[in-house]
């Protein structure tokens, strides 16, 4: 079920002052391309919730959503992801392309966070995953 809050509640709420992508590159079936993340600040977070299938896609990691429908960018907290020489862990766990994942947080459009110019994963809607786990 998709929840759209007003834009301004979300970013306040979640504290999103900014986007940054990070690279990430790795072989096999762990996830690759460039995931974004967020500066978490505040307290809050949403009740929206992203389930599909851990996906890259030109470059960017996305998740597809079950029941089809278009890619989405997830907007990692940065607090909550790291990448290591095994590739990006959310929450310690791996991401491999073909994992199920499940994602509490809020749709935004692309355009209403900073975001770095030309940044090509970061268009349109995204999911801004909340920092409470």
């Amino acid at each position: 079920m998709r929840l759209d809050l007003s834009i301004s509640a979300m970013v306040a709420a979640l504290g999103v002052v900014g986007v940054l992508l990070v690279g990430c590159t790795t072989q096999g079936g762990t996830a690759t391309g460039t995931i974004a993340t967020y500066e978490p600040s505040g307290e809050g977070g949403f009740t929206a919730a992203l389930e599909g299938v851990v996906s890259s896609r030109n470059g960017c990691l996305v998740i597809e959503p079950d029941g089809g429908g278009a890619a989405v960018v997830p907007v990692f907290p940065s607090t909550l992801l790291r990448v290591d020489d095994s590739g990006p862990l959310w929450q310690d766990a791996p991401l491999n392309n073909g994992d199920r994942i499940s994602l509490g947080g809020g749709y935004v459009d692309a355009q209403t966070v900073d975001v770095e110019a030309g940044a090509a994963c970061v268009v349109g809607e995204v999911f801004i995953v909340s920092q409470e786990p």
